[in-house]
């Protein structure tokens, strides 16, 4: 008798026996504790090593697929190609990643089962129709949600040379369509409107005096070539897109993935260059409100320059990024919280103290205050990022682990603790619903994270990323925790971890920085101000947290050699 292998959510009535998961996304929250009983598809990331071609071959399915949309969205056009590849790769780019993720597991799976028999529904993929009003709908609503991976799957499915044994069942289409999301008019969106237009926009962290001071001191020429890396100009990736083994065009797909407010664009005829280009910094907007990344088009394909900032953690530090080499990297500078060079990455990086990180510096206050605060992050039931960051079932472990610390955490302990939860996002594991089902005692954090997080007595995270480096800048007591093969980092940067786990504060499990916990609890300050700590969070920070009491000066400085 033949298996059925679930792609989308699985039935009311099942038997575990018959029936087999392509990801924890196919089963309800209350069985994943019981998921061993299912027969799981491999996740085909489990291995980190596997994300470098991955991203090569998401980098190839851009380069081969962007000349053909532009040909389809404007066909008449001769705008050059920092034009097009600067508004639509922060998109395809995102849609590449799902494709070849999804595709990936299709692969590995006919590798592992494909002498079993298998019965596969899939849906009506020739009636089937997903509109998205913007990118945010594309990304919440659609990469993150059922309908769409079920096509996704469905037109891989129906493309493919499949085993023989396996038969597919085709189910109703899907036509579904997502609306934007309904904003109210306020003061401070159109001061952010109005800011946008800035050479520096009005970064996190910025005041608006360093928005316009610094906007001026970007208004020369900018010096020297262009060190901006086209995607058109690099050596084509044909072995990439040969081990791929992609089943048939999938023009169709990508552009149904085509949101509303990109295909809305109106796109200018012909775009005079500049006699002397000029340099603007870009907001993180640009990933998501396409007409601000299309006025920051007109002036790349004018021939102007683009830099980025970082804004966040993460950077410089995870061993494998792609979207953000391929949309922030690969501009004319990318400015970095101290950072200079990133293994196996170009770019044009410029180390520079952070605005948002100097008002942080030694701003510890919580020597008395009892409170542990307790941090967790994003826990996503779909692998939608290439990159450096748990697969859906290590996701699952993530959310495990931290039941695990608070087990293993005395209970007066657990009462001095407050737990701050992601924002709730579809697709995602429940969070605190979670946590304070298993947890008793536990209260929740509400409210501003950053005054809660400086006045704690200790900090407690279970990933790494903008918080760690935070808390290492204002002087936060902490300790960390977390699987070092889910969350990779370059080899350079697990050389700091190893230093941060001879000191004390990094454990490899939930349960010995649990038990780190009670050991220090009583003398946390007098623990925390030790030499050895001291001396390794200012050497970390002097790299990836830099802060100056001469910021503004150093970033006129900087900015005016640009």
């Amino acid at each position: 008798m033949a298996d059925t292998l679930i792609l989308g959510s699985i039935a009311k009535e099942y038997d575990p026996k018959l029936i087999r998961i392509a990801g924890p996304w196919c089963l309800p929250e209350e069985l994943l504790e019981e998921a061993h009983n299912f027969k799981i598809a491999p996740e085909p990331f489990a291995q980190s090593k596997n994300l470098e071609l991955a991203i090569a071959q998401t980098k190839a399915l851009c380069q081969d697929y962007l000349p053909k949309i532009v040909a389809k969205i404007a066909p008449e056009s001769n705008l050059p190609a920092s034009y097009w590849e600067f508004l639509l790769l922060p998109w395809l780019a995102l849609v590449a990643e799902q494709i070849i993720e999804r595709w990936s597991r299709i692969q590995l799976m006919m590798d592992v089962w494909g002498k079993d028999a298998l019965n596969i529904e899939i849906v009506d993929v020739a009636h089937s129709k997903l509109n998205f009003a913007t990118e945010e709908t594309l990304m919440l609503q659609g990469i993150l949600g059922i309908p769409f991976n079920h096509l996704l799957f469905s037109t891989l499915l129906s493309k493919a040379l499949l085993p023989k044994t396996w038969k597919l069942i085709t189910v109703k289409p899907l036509v579904i369509s997502y609306p934007a999301k309904t904003e109210a008019f306020s003061i401070k969106r159109l001061v952010k409107h109005f800011l946008s237009f800035l050479y520096v926009p009005h970064l996190k962290g910025f005041s608006l005096w360093q928005s316009l001071r610094f906007s001026w001191a970007l208004r020369h020429p900018s010096f020297g070539h262009d060190k901006s890396q086209l995607l058109q100009d690099a050596a084509p990736l044909t072995k990439e897109l040969e081990l791929l083994k992609l089943p048939g065009d999938l023009l169709p797909f990508i552009l149904q993935c085509l949101p509303a407010s990109i295909k809305s664009l109106k796109h200018p005829k012909k775009l005079k260059e500049v006699s002397y280009p000029r340099l603007r910094l870009a907001s993180i907007s640009a990933y998501e409100d396409c007409n601000y990344r299309q006025r920051l088009a007109r002036w790349r394909g004018a021939g102007n320059r683009i830099g980025f900032v970082q804004h966040g953690g993460n950077y410089g530090q995870i061993r494998y990024p792609c979207r953000t080499a391929l949309v922030e990297y690969s501009q004319h500078v990318f400015l970095t919280w101290g950072w200079h060079e990133y293994a196996g990455i170009a770019g044009n990086f410029k180390p520079i103290p952070y605005p948002q990180l100097t008002p942080l510096h030694n701003a510890w206050c919580g020597a008395n205050n009892p409170t542990i605060l307790f941090i967790g992050t994003e826990m996503p039931l779909f692998g939608y990022r290439l990159d450096s960051h748990p697969t859906p079932w290590q996701i699952v472990d993530y959310r495990s682990a931290k039941l695990k610390f608070f087990k293993a955490l005395p209970n007066d302990l657990v009462a001095q603790t407050l737990y701050r939860p992601y924002f709730t996002l579809p697709g995602t594991l429940k969070d605190w619903d979670y946590v304070q089902k298993n947890v008793a005692d536990l209260k929740k954090c509400q409210g501003p994270l950053e005054p809660q997080m400086l006045k704690s007595r200790l900090l407690i995270l279970d990933h790494h990323g903008t918080t760690w480096l935070q808390a290492l800048v204002a002087n936060i007591p902490h300790l960390l925790f977390w699987n070092k093969d889910h969350w990779p980092l370059t080899d350079y940067c697990n050389e700091w971890l190893q230093e941060f786990k001879a000191v004390g504060i990094w454990f490899a499990t939930p349960e010995a920085c649990a038990k780190r916990v009670a050991e220090i609890y009583k003398d946390i300050p007098k623990w925390w101000q030790t030499k050895p700590i001291q001396r390794l969070r200012r050497a970390f920070c002097a790299e990836f947290a830099e802060t100056s009491p001469n910021t503004n000066l150093l970033w006129l400085r900087l900015l005016k050699k640009l």
